[in-house]
C-alpha cells in the first residue's frame, strides 16, 4: 500500500512539473513559431551568405557559453522587431535589420554594424536575455560577465534601471567581440552624422507605434562604448609591455601584464601568446632537466606583436638509442607547463579557426607533450588547409610525422617523407633556419652523416649562434658563408639611464608623463614623451625605447650591426628584429623605433 501510495505522489508531481514547465516555455519562445508566421528572408538574397560569415566569425571570437548552440535565423520581418535572441539559442535578424546596416552601400562599414548587432544579441543569449512576449513576467538575467568596468562607467550604471543595464552589458560585449573578430568598432560611435543608434531608430523604429523603453537612449548607449573603448585603448599599454618583455626573454614578467590585458580583452592574439609564453618556460624547464630531448628539434612558433584591439584607436645524445624516442619521455621532467600552453593555443583556435600562428604554436606544444599524431592532424586539417605553403607549419609537420614512425605492426617509416618535406620547404624558403636543423637531425639519426653535415653547415650560416647552434657545436661542423653578429650598443644617446629610479633619473624623465600598473606583486612605471619610452618594474628602468628620426634603411642596419640573433615577424608583415645589445621595429624595410636594455637581465626566447 505504501509503495502504491509513493507512485501516485511522484505521479502528481511530474504533473505539476510538467505544468510548471508549461507555463514557462511559449510556442514564441521557439524559431519555428517566427518562421511559421513571418518567414524566411529569400536564401537568394545577396547578402544573407554574407551575415552569415559575419555570425560565423563574431560567434568564434566570442566563446560565449549558451545553454543552446547559437544559430542565426533571417526573417522577412518580425512585427515590430528586427534583432532578437530566443531560448531555444536563436539570434532572429529582418530584412529591416540588414537594410539599416548596409544603406549607405558601404559594404565594409555594413559588415562592421552587423557583427555589432550580432555580437548584441550574442551577449543577450548568454546572460539569458531573452525576448519576452509582453504580457508575460520579467525575466530575471541567468548570469551577467563580471567584467572590471572603469570607474566612470560604474557610476552611470547605479543610476540606471534594471533593462537599460541589460543593454549596456550587451552594448559592451558588443564592441569588444565584433573588434576582436576583426570589424571596426569605429563605425559604431562615429559616423558623419548620426551615430549607428540614431540610423537604427530611423530605419527600423521610426514608424513603430510601439516603441520601446527598454533600451538607454542612442547618445547614452554611444557615450558608454567611447567609454569602453578609451578604456580598452589604456590598457593596451599592458598588451605592447607584455609582448616587448616576452621578445627579450622575460617571459614571467611578460605573462603578468598579458593575463592582465585578456581580463579585458580575450583575444585570439592574446590567448596565442599567453600559450605561447607557457610553452617557452616549459623550454626552459625542459633544456635544464632535459636539454637532449629540449633542442632535438627546431620548432616554429609565433609571436603576435599586433592586436586587434588596435582598431580602436583609429576612432579613438646517443643517436641509436635516442631514434625513435619520443619527445615525452623525459626522465621525470615536468611537463604541465605544456599542457597550459596548449589549453589557451586552444581557445586561441577556437577565437579564430583562420588564425595559422595559433594552430603552428599549438602544434609545437603537442610535439613537446608527446601528441604527435594530434599535432599532424591539426596541422594537415587546419593549418596547412589555410596555408598549405607556410614554411612554420610544415616544419612542424615533418617533425611531427617522424617522430610517429616507424610502426612495427604497419611497416611504415616516416623518414623519407619527413626528409622531402623539410627538402621542399627550404627550397621555397632558402633563409628559413628551422628546416636545415630538423633536416641535419633526422639525417644524423640515420647515421646519413655527410649529408647531415651539410644541412648543420647551411643551419650554421644562417644560425650561427644561441642555443641551436650550441647543440651542434661538438659535431665541429665548419661554418661556411656565417652571418655576422656584433655584440655592439646602437649608436644612439640614450635619454633615461637604466638601473633604480634616483635623482638623476627623476631629472630626464621631467615633463615625461606616467602610467602606473600594478598587478599583484609586480609594480610597473610607463613613463612616455615625445614618442620616447622608460619602462621602469618595481622601481627600475629596464628597456628605453627611443623612435628614430633619421631614415635608415634594414639593409644598412644590418651592414654596421650585423645580422640580428632572431626575427619577430607580425602578420602585416612589420617585423623586430633583435642584436646583442638592442632591439629595433621596422616598418616598410625602415627602421621605426629603437629598443635599449641591458642584455645581462634579459634571456632570449628558444627559436
Amino acid at each position: 500500500m505504501k509503495y502504491i501510495f509513493n507512485i501516485i505522489l511522484i505521479y502528481m508531481m511530474m504533473i505539476v512539473i510538467v505544468q510548471n514547465v508549461s507555463a514557462s516555455q511559449t510556442e514564441t519562445d521557439h524559431a519555428s513559431w517566427w518562421i511559421k508566421t513571418y518567414g524566411v528572408l529569400d536564401p537568394k538574397h545577396p547578402l544573407i551568405p554574407r551575415v552569415h560569415e559575419i555570425f560565423r566569425k563574431v560567434n568564434a571570437a566570442a566563446d560565449k557559453q549558451s545553454k543552446h548552440f547559437p544559430k542565426l535565423v533571417i526573417l522577412k520581418s518580425a512585427g515590430k522587431h528586427n534583432a532578437l535572441c530566443l531560448p531555444d539559442g536563436s539570434i532572429l535578424l529582418t530584412q529591416k535589420a540588414l537594410t539599416a546596416c548596409y544603406a549607405n552601400k558601404n559594404m565594409s562599414e555594413g559588415d562592421s554594424k552587423m557583427a555589432f548587432i550580432i555580437a548584441h544579441e550574442l551577449a543577450h543569449l548568454s546572460n539569458g536575455d531573452f525576448w519576452q512576449p509582453p504580457d508575460k513576467l520579467p525575466h530575471e538575467s541567468t548570469s551577467i560577465d563580471n567584467h572590471t568596468y572603469p570607474p566612470s562607467m560604474k557610476d552611470l550604471f547605479h543610476h540606471l534601471e534594471d533593462d537599460h543595464i541589460k543593454e549596456f552589458h550587451a552594448d559592451d560585449f558588443a564592441i569588444i567581440y565584433m573588434t576582436m573578430a576583426g570589424y571596426d568598432p569605429g563605425v559604431i560611435v562615429q559616423t558623419k552624422e548620426k551615430n549607428f543608434f540614431q540610423e537604427w531608430i530611423v530605419h527600423c523604429e521610426a514608424n513603430s507605434s510601439q516603441k520601446s523603453d527598454t533600451h538607454p537612449p542612442p547618445d547614452q548607449r554611444s557615450e558608454m562604448i567611447v567609454m569602453r573603448i578609451n578604456d580598452i585603448i589604456n590598457s593596451m599599454k599592458a598588451f605592447e609591455i607584455g609582448t616587448r618583455l616576452y621578445q627579450l626573454g622575460k617571459y614571467k614578467d611578460s605573462l603578468v601584464f598579458l593575463e592582465f590585458f585578456c581580463e579585458k580583452f580575450p583575444s585570439r592574439e592574446v590567448y596565442n601568446n599567453i600559450g605561447l609564453i607557457y610553452y617557452q618556460l616549459g623550454m626552459k624547464e625542459l633544456a635544464a632537466c632535459d636539454p637532449e630531448t629540449a633542442y632535438r628539434f627546431k620548432l616554429s612558433t609565433f609571436i603576435d606583436p599586433e592586436t586587434r584591439a588596435e582598431n580602436m584607436r583609429n576612432p579613438l645524445s646517443q643517436k641509436n638509442k635516442a631514434q625513435y624516442r619520443h619527445m615525452n619521455k623525459r626522465n621525470g621532467c615536468r611537463t604541465d607547463l605544456f599542457h597550459q600552453a596548449i589549453g589557451y593555443l586552444i581557445k586561441a583556435c577556437e577565437k579564430d579557426p583562420f588564425y595559422v600562428p595559433a594552430f603552428v604554436n599549438y602544434s609545437s606544444a603537442l610535439i613537446m607533450s608527446g601528441q604527435c599524431s594530434k599535432a599532424v592532424g591539426i596541422l594537415r586539417d587546419d593549418a596547412l588547409k589555410l596555408d598549405k605553403h607556410s614554411p612554420d607549419a610544415l616544419n612542424n609537420f615533418a617533425v611531427a610525422l617522424y617522430l610517429i614512425g616507424p610502426d612495427p605492426y604497419i611497416n611504415v617509416d616516416m623518414f623519407r617523407d619527413t626528409s622531402i618535406i623539410l627538402k621542399n620547404v627550404i627550397k621555397s624558403n632558402p633563409d628559413f633556419a628551422d628546416a636545415y636543423f630538423n633536416l641535419g637531425r633526422i639525417q644524423d639519426e640515420r647515421n646519413r652523416y655527410a649529408a647531415s653535415r651539410e644541412a648543420w653547415e647551411n643551419f650554421l650560416a644562417l644560425e650561427p649562434s644561441g642555443v641551436y647552434a650550441n647543440a651542434v657545436n661538438s659535431l665541429n661542423i665548419n661554418r661556411k658563408n656565417a652571418k655576422t653578429y656584433k655584440n655592439i650598443p646602437f649608436d644612439d644617446t640614450i635619454p633615461v639611464k637604466f638601473g633604480e629610479i634616483d635623482q638623476t633619473t627623476l631629472k630626464q624623465l621631467k615633463g615625461f608623463e606616467k602610467y602606473v600598473l600594478k598587478i599583484g606583486a609586480v609594480y610597473c612605471e610607463l613613463y612616455s614623451y615625445n614618442g620616447i619610452k622608460a619602462l621602469a618594474l618595481d622601481d627600475v628602468i629596464e628597456v628605453v625605447e627611443t623612435p628614430l628620426k633619421k631614415k635608415l634603411k634594414v639593409e644598412t642596419l644590418q651592414s654596421v650591426y650585423g645580422d640580428p640573433l632572431i626575427t619577430f615577424n607580425s602578420l602585416s608583415g612589420n617585423k623586430t628584429l633583435l642584436f646583442q645589445k638592442f632591439a629595433v621595429d621596422i616598418r616598410d624595410g625602415i627602421v621605426n623605433r629603437v629598443v635599449h636594455f641591458e642584455s645581462k637581465k634579459f634571456g632570449f626566447p628558444n627559436g
